[in-house]
């Protein structure tokens, strides 16, 4: 997952959208956008990969466009439980 503030979400949402960095590419086989009920500017995709080194991987791919991104903090998270109801 990735902390995003952005000013622009519509903008900040066409660059995603267009893949400069090459998700795929990188292994990433699914992603989710959150945003904030009441404030959208808070975004924090969830990009799924194979392996916790795959996305370590990308996540140091992400390195060059991290300062203009608007990026904060970034997790790689592992699932440890899940339940559906």
């Amino acid at each position: 997952m990735i902390e995003y503030r952005v000013e622009d979400v519509v903008g900040w949402r066409a660059i995603f959208d267009q893949d400069p960095v090459g998700r795929e590419q990188h292994g990433v086989t699914r992603h989710c956008i959150y945003q904030d009920s009441k404030d959208p500017n808070p975004i924090m995709p969830s990009l799924e990969l194979p392996s916790a080194e795959e996305a370590k991987t990308f996540r140091k791919a992400l390195e060059p466009v991290w300062a203009v991104s608007g990026a904060g903090q970034a997790w790689v998270l592992e699932q440890a439980a899940a339940a559906t109801k």
